[in-house]
């Protein structure tokens, strides 16, 4: 499991490039992940497993979580050591596989690496028991960390809605320090402008083309009034003059 000093290379390379956590907290977890991640490399590292490697992995978990209480912080762990437990069985699996392709017989070197592979694990699951408890080994640690992950899912979703929750007050806040007013101004009509007097003696350029009923109903009652005016100031004889009868003429 140790790395070539191309891979820590490249591993050294991209942790630079990378702009770590943003937040406070963030960054106050950072500063303290180098002495957590020690302490966990000295419970749970054997001879010959890569230190490196052990803080890599709990960096990248601890980066994409962001622990910000004790609770947090302990099933990140319990993730890293889960994961880190799966990988080491993954290694004796093909530690014992190479070994038992090694001490097969002479002639079996003439098979392909596919052949000597499958002879080495018969061999191994006929007179040995230690593939069956690696495989037990390999379930249990598969279930503890997909229970780790499960578990910070679910903090990290209750931290983001309290965090929304405590957006939506402060916008509420705010909202009810600046009420909108109840009663919305209304828009003022503006009337249509009123026409320009007229110079008197001057006539209009142009007449329109009705005239209202109302006009024309006032020139009506004034032609009445002035016909009963004159009507009135010459009064009509009340004794009409008899109409001249013609001459009779003689009887023969």
């Amino acid at each position: 499991m140790a790395l070539s000093d191309k891979q820590r290379a490249a591993n050294r390379a991209n942790a630079q490039k990378s702009t770590g956590p943003t937040s406070v907290i963030g960054k106050r977890n950072s500063s303290r992940n180098s002495l957590k991640h020690g302490l966990l490399s000295d419970i749970i590292l054997i001879n010959g497993e890569s230190a490196d490697r052990l803080n890599d992995l709990a960096s990248s978990i601890t980066d994409e979580y962001d622990p910000e209480t004790p609770s947090q912080e302990m099933m990140v762990q319990n993730a890293v050591a889960a994961m880190w437990f799966l990988m080491r069985c993954w290694a004796v699996g093909a530690a014992g596989l190479n070994h038992e392709m090694k001490v097969q017989a002479p002639s079996m070197t003439d098979e392909d690496a596919a052949t000597r592979a499958m002879l080495a694990f018969r061999s191994l699951c006929d007179n040995s028991r230690h593939l069956d408890l690696l495989s037990r080994y390999q379930h249990r640690y598969e279930r503890q960390y997909f229970r780790a992950i499960a578990a910070l899912d679910k903090m990290r979703d209750e931290r983001n809605a309290r965090a929304e929750r405590s957006r939506h007050h402060e916008e509420n806040k705010q909202a009810a320090e600046f009420p909108e007013p109840i009663f919305a101004p209304s828009e003022t009509t503006q009337s249509p402008p009123e026409p320009a007097p007229e110079a008197p003696g001057e006539m209009p350029d142009e007449l329109p083309a009705e005239i209202p009923a109302e006009k024309n109903a006032g020139a009506e009652r004034t032609r009445h009034h002035e016909e009963n005016k004159q009507s009135a100031q010459i009064p009509e004889p009340i004794l009409r003059p008899a109409e001249p009868t013609p001459p009779c003429e003689p009887v023969l």
